[in-house]
């Protein structure tokens, strides 16, 4: 039988501990608590995708081109920016403070390692071609 990958991850999060900001004293003490909880976070979703791939009754069907340069630190730095968002967003949206700061930098860290794998993709692709077309091989190509 097919495993509902919601039902599971719902079944998986209640485990999770609820996330404690009252002790908290500076802005380095709320990064390791939003950090620490999404990285458990981060962990159950993936343990919840790889339970559902596995099962063999499972497939997509949709038609989906995935990104080239996509890799896993963008999928890790996309959660963690997704749940700072649900955070701040369920704070009220706050433009100041821990959660704010907390936002942000993972808004950050997530564009700046995309970048990163895009201009990645892109130096492997040219250095390829580099390798593979010398100038004789252009050369002839256009009959010089």
């Amino acid at each position: 039988m097919c495993t509902s990958y919601s039902r599971y991850f719902i079944d998986c999060a209640k485990s999770l501990p609820t996330i404690n900001f009252d002790g908290v004293k500076s802005p380095d003490e709320a990064h390791q608590v939003v950090d620490s909880m999404c990285g458990d976070a981060v962990a159950v979703r993936h343990e919840a995708r790889s339970k559902v791939i596995s099962d063999k009754q499972c497939s997509y069907r949709g038609i989906f081109k995935s990104n080239s340069w996509w890799n896993k630190d963008c999928l890790v730095t996309r959660d963690r920016q997704r749940f700072g968002f649900r955070i701040w967003k369920d704070c009220g949206r706050p433009r100041q403070g821990h959660v704010y700061l907390c936002y942000k930098s993972a808004k950050k860290v997530y564009r700046s390692t995309c970048n990163q794998a895009m201009s990645g993709n892109l130096n492997q692709l040219s250095s390829q071609l580099n390798t593979h077309c010398t100038g004789d091989v252009i050369f002839k190509s256009f009959g010089i």
